[in-house]
């Protein structure tokens, strides 16, 4: 199935590789359920490709059912983050600009949050248990 896909945005058939993608996304649910990472990794891969193709709605409802997943296993990370970006993005483009807003607003927290807290991950030496910085006075 994933070298007909590839094959199918390869030869620039991106209509026909979305459509398989979503086949593939439907047996991965079914198969493995909605919150396994190949299940996870495969809807926001079609998200981005739905986005792409202006296909708004449907990028909306596939990033709303990612959400789902990796809230069920309480997993926010970088992915989980872009996801809010590009669900925010999809309201937008169907004007739904109170909605986009806040979407895009959590996006922006959760990010900032993701990168600070691995750039004081980088540097142990001034980092606190509670993830603030320590400044040492000389």
């Amino acid at each position: 199935r994933q070298m007909c896909i590839r094959d199918s945005y390869g030869i620039g058939q991106i209509e026909n590789g979305a459509d398989s993608h979503f086949q593939a996304l439907q047996v991965r649910k079914d198969l493995l359920g909605p919150t396994h990472p190949e299940t996870l990794s495969l809807a926001f891969e079609l998200s981005k490709t739905l986005y792409y193709l202006k296909q708004f709605q449907k990028c909306h409802n596939v990033i709303a059912d990612y959400r789902a997943g990796k809230e069920a296993i309480n997993q926010r990370d970088l992915d989980y983050g872009l996801a809010l970006g590009l669900q925010g993005l999809c309201q937008l483009e169907v004007g739904q600009a109170f909605t986009a807003k806040d979407l895009l607003r959590q996006a922006v927290q959760l990010m900032n949050c993701l990168l600070y807290t691995s750039d004081a991950a980088d540097d142990l030496l001034c980092v606190d248990l509670g993830g603030r910085r320590i400044i040492k006075k000389k």
